[in-house]
């Protein structure tokens, strides 16, 4: 059985049915997004149709990852020494049981675009999504919000969070 993941469309539908229909949700669209149904307080009974049913596909989803079994991976290789002047993309977002974690794709952190994709100058590929596609480490970086609650940002879209403002990047961002 194949996971599901983060990137079920959930959210983004039911927003599109919200765009179209105001009247089927309780939420009110604040600076042009909707905000997420976490911020409901009323109790579910009281919710409308679209809020009920991002919850219902929500939870259907999370049941039927934790059904999936995924094989062991095998362990990472033992990364190159790093070459002096050179770095990697920075961490923007800490990876989460439910999100991989995002890393910046500018060009003013030595990014080039490769294929569909972009390479860092320790030679790291990453995905259009800033998600690297192996040779980064799961480290979290003490700061960062983890990659769930982006709330329809980009990568590199500057955000502040527990009093801080990013970018700047922590410098342990830029560890592998």
């Amino acid at each position: 059985m194949t996971e599901i993941g983060y990137q079920h469309g959930i959210t983004a539908m039911m927003n599109r049915l919200r765009d179209l229909d105001p009247g089927g949700t309780i939420l009110k669209k604040e600076g042009g997004k909707w905000p997420s149904i976490d911020t409901l307080t009323q109790p579910v009974d009281q919710w409308k149709a679209y809020d009920k049913a991002e919850r219902a596909f929500t939870i259907l989803v999370h049941d039927h990852d934790a059904a999936v079994v995924d094989p062991p991976k095998p362990p990472d290789p033992e990364p190159p020494d790093p070459e002096p002047g050179k770095k990697y993309a920075p961490r923007t977002y800490n990876s989460t049981d439910r999100a991989d974690a995002r890393f910046c794709m500018k060009e003013e952190y030595g990014v080039v675009r490769q294929g569909s994709g972009y390479v860092d100058q320790m030679g790291v590929t990453y995905d259009d999504g800033g998600r690297d596609q192996g040779g980064r480490s799961k480290n979290i970086v003490p700061g960062l919000k983890g990659a769930d609650s982006m709330d329809g940002r980009e990568p590199c879209d500057p955000y502040t969070h527990d009093s801080r403002s990013f970018p700047p990047y922590p410098a342990e961002s830029f560890n592998k």
